[in-house]
């Protein structure tokens, strides 16, 4: 069963320091498969976490997420740098799959991959005012 493979993206390819940076991880959660054996029908699930190691810190890990997280607004997988400078954020994704065939069934857990964006910019904006 291939698991599909991890395309994060932060659009649009910066972040700000204060505001909210999106993570979109590509790729589909959940992956189902399966076929006729001479034990039976085969079903397998997978379903993947994902962990953000957003490179801002102490502190400045999340997960496990369960989604795909999103593009701004809606993403449900974000982070507020607190301090500009290229980053290199890891994102890693662990697979459970769960299977039964025959009337048996069992659990596999813990093949993941790890992607990061290497360098990925975070400025800082400050307003200047003329008197």
């Amino acid at each position: 069963m291939d698991l599909p493979a991890l395309a994060p993206k932060i659009a649009p390819g910066m972040a700000l320091v204060g505001l909210p940076a999106y993570l979109e991880t590509g790729g589909a959660p959940t992956v189902t498969d399966g076929g006729d054996t001479p034990f039976g029908p085969l079903s397998i699930t997978a379903t993947r976490s994902v962990t953000v190691a957003w490179d801002d810190g102490f502190g400045s890990t999340t997960g496990p997420h369960a989604g795909s997280g999103g593009p701004h607004p809606g993403g449900d997988i974000t982070w507020e740098y607190g301090r500009s400078g290229p980053r290199d954020v890891a994102v890693t994704q662990t697979w459970t799959a769960t299977w039964s065939v025959g009337g048996a069934s069992g659990t596999f857990t813990g093949r993941g991959t790890t992607s990061t964006l290497f360098g990925f910019p975070v400025e800082e904006v400050q307003a200047v005012r003329n008197r």
